[in-house]
């Protein structure tokens, strides 16, 4: 009897049917990933399944029947790594998946076909530009090479480390004086957070963006996604409200206004 039904449990589990589904790519870029399929409990006769979506998204596998499995995206191990909230299904069942394109670890990147990330950050210092003594606060370096975010692209701050605000840099034309620690230092053209300064010092507040990075929450991570169509192109900070360091990314076709 026993034999009898270890036979009728292995036939039922060899019997294939198919789980369809869509995968959702909520930010509309390019390339889905696969998805991978995955019996909910361990089976040595019906094995995990990776199956690639169609550009509509759309996707089939055949698994086998009375079987409940674990819908899911794969692990990334580098570039973008999909994220969405995993799916109970079972074959026969046609499901729906959001695909949210993150990386792998904490930080600032620029999402198109992959994602590419925005290193290093960099320290942020205030001084008072004199003689009006009014605070400003500027990147200590300003990099031969800073990160772009083009139309049609995204940019990704993954997890709490990277912050979500995203301010304009101004400038200044000319050199200036600036009380530092050391005394007033004389300082050339530079670049201030949210801020032009006029060749007399007078410094002149910049307006806020209207918008802000969309932040959410899927598999256990922290996400907020700025679309690169939505920002005036300029060159922006990016970090968190009064961090001790921060990003320089630039937005919109070069050169940079």
């Amino acid at each position: 009897m026993i034999r009898y039904m270890s036979i009728l449990l292995l036939l039922a589990c060899n019997r294939q049917a198919a789980l369809t589904g869509t995968a959702r790519d909520e930010l509309r870029l390019v390339g889905l990933p696969d998805v991978l399929i995955v019996p909910a409990k361990p089976s040595d006769t019906c094995p995990p399944v990776h199956v690639k979506p169609d550009s509509s998204g759309a996707f089939s596998a055949e698994v086998c029947a009375g079987m409940a499995y674990t819908v899911s995206y794969p692990t990334g191990s580098g570039g973008t790594t999909w994220r969405g909230d995993p799916v109970t299904a079972h074959a026969g069942d046609n499901v729906s998946l959001s695909a949210w394109p993150g990386a792998g670890e904490p930080g600032v990147y620029v999402l198109g076909d992959t994602a590419e990330r925005v290193s290093p950050s960099i320290a942020l210092e205030t001084s008072a530009v004199l003689p009006s003594n009014t605070p400003v606060r500027y990147p200590l370096e300003l990099p031969s090479t800073v990160a772009r975010v083009l139309p049609g692209q995204q940019l990704l701050l993954q997890a709490s480390e990277a912050g979500d605000r995203v301010v304009p840099l101004g400038r200044s034309t000319t050199t200036l004086s600036y009380a530092r620690s050391a005394g007033p230092t004389p300082m050339g053209p530079w670049s201030f957070e949210g801020a032009d300064i006029s060749p007399d010092g007078v410094v002149t507040a910049l307006p806020p963006l209207s918008i802000a990075p969309t932040r959410m929450t899927v598999t256990g991570v922290d996400l907020a996604y700025l679309a690169g169509d939505l920002v005036p192109p300029g060159r922006y900070l990016v970090g968190k409200p009064g961090g001790a360091r921060a990003w320089l990314v630039d937005f919109g076709p070069a050169p940079t206004p």
